[in-house]
């Protein structure tokens, strides 16, 4: 298995330029890729990044801005 590069909410936002609420947002609409280790949130880079190119994203984070 490869080296997968796992990121905390926190990288996450910081990697995508947004703000944590808005990783949490996602994460209750059940949109964003991610896993829990605990209680806490963790996410793998690449399947982000597939989630990103698939554009799925695009209308995920739409909807998790709206409610601002």
């Amino acid at each position: 298995m490869a080296n997968r590069q796992i990121l905390t909410v926190s990288e996450l936002a910081e990697q995508l330029n947004v703000h944590p609420v808005t990783i949490y947002r996602l994460l209750k609409n059940g949109n964003l890729p991610g896993f829990k280790v605990g209680r806490v949130w963790r996410f793998d880079l690449l399947e982000v990044t597939e989630w990103l190119g698939s554009g799925e994203s695009l209308q995920s984070a739409s909807s998790a801005t709206a409610d601002d």
